[in-house]
């Protein structure tokens, strides 16, 4: 249209105007011959015709081209992504983040001890499967059990928790029980876990996460440098259940040194209810109000933590959870 229009206004400027309508002299009490006819003509031709019929031309031209670029562009970012660049898109982005109704529909628990016999777990297999059952009663369809590596209490290694994973798995299968089971570990931050380190001898979960916990009591010695040695080995450093490191709530500004390091938090749910203690309860709210959570846990250990779980998912108190935070458990 807008072509259209510059033509047409060329098209207005290039009609010739009636001879009786050129001047406001009257034409008709003088008889013209015809030399004289022409040169009242040229004197009398609108000024600069062509050259206004080119300039206008051009205008559209470039109105023209200016519209076909802006319409490339578009179609290229409405086009579809190829399959093959979906990858490199997404490792070129942190993490995605999930909205709130994922949250709300939480499917993968991070955070357990259902492996019997090797912690202060589960005991037996089936107490281990009773756990299991009432997780997967609350919805959940996958679940990263934990077990700890503490060299002080509970020496475990690699290779038992694999074992114990595979062992476990083979009584799920033949109960015809159907949820999905990995295994990393909760290693306590000591220089045991510093030497596993070094070996590169550590279980992760989605891929590079390594959950690690600390002395409920005191502030360990150089935690700021060996989360930097985890992160330059290529780990992401998870803390399990901050808020239950209450020197840490009482200096708040650790939490906050420990995030803008690069430290995801994972939060006890059951520490939204209370479970452990009223300041712990504190401490959590405090650390989802500010929006500092990155991945929650149901920590289960016994009947107890899974029958004070199912009643926290139809709460307010989660649904603030979800609104102030993005977690990351559903892409695990």
């Amino acid at each position: 249209m807008v072509v259209a229009l510059l033509l047409g206004g060329s098209a207005l400027a290039a009609e010739p105007t009636p001879l009786t309508q050129r001047s406001s002299k009257s034409v008709e009490s003088k008889t013209f011959t015809s030399e004289e006819e022409a040169l009242y003509l040229r004197k009398n031709q609108p000024a600069s015709s062509s050259g206004t019929d080119i300039l206008l031309v051009a205008l559209g031209f470039a109105v023209l081209t200016l519209l076909a670029v802006v319409w490339l562009r578009y179609r290229r970012h409405r086009e579809p992504t190829p399959k093959d660049a979906i990858g490199s898109i997404l490792l070129a982005h942190a993490e995605p983040i999930p909205d709130e109704s994922a949250c709300l529909k939480l499917k993968i628990d991070l955070h357990s001890h259902l492996i019997p016999g090797i912690d202060d777990g589960a005991e037996t297999m089936d107490e281990a499967i009773d756990l299991i059952r009432r997780l997967k009663a609350l919805g959940y369809t996958k679940l990263i059990t934990t077990p700890h590596i503490a060299s002080h209490r509970y020496p475990n290694t690699s290779a038992i928790i694999l074992e114990g994973l595979h062992e476990l798995r083979f009584e799920l299968h033949y109960r015809n029980i159907d949820i999905e089971i990995e295994a990393a570990s909760e290693y306590y931050l000591d220089e045991h876990f510093m030497q596993l380190l070094e070996k590169r001898d550590i279980l992760t979960f989605g891929g590079p996460f390594v959950l690690f916990e600390m002395s409920y009591v005191n502030h360990p010695l150089g935690l700021f440098d060996m989360v930097t040695q985890m992160k330059q080995a290529g780990y992401k450093p998870v803390l399990a259940h901050p808020e239950r490191y209450l020197y840490m709530y009482r200096a708040f500004e650790k939490y906050e040194q420990l995030k803008t390091m690069g430290v995801y938090f994972q939060l006890n749910l059951n520490s939204l209810t209370g479970y452990y203690s009223a300041e712990v309860k504190e401490a959590a709210m405090a650390l989802v109000d500010r929006g500092m959570i990155d991945f929650v846990g149901s920590d289960t250990h016994k009947v107890r933590h899974v029958q004070t779980l199912s009643g926290l998912f139809e709460t307010s108190v989660y649904a603030h959870l979800c609104q102030r935070n993005r977690l990351l458990n559903n892409l695990l």
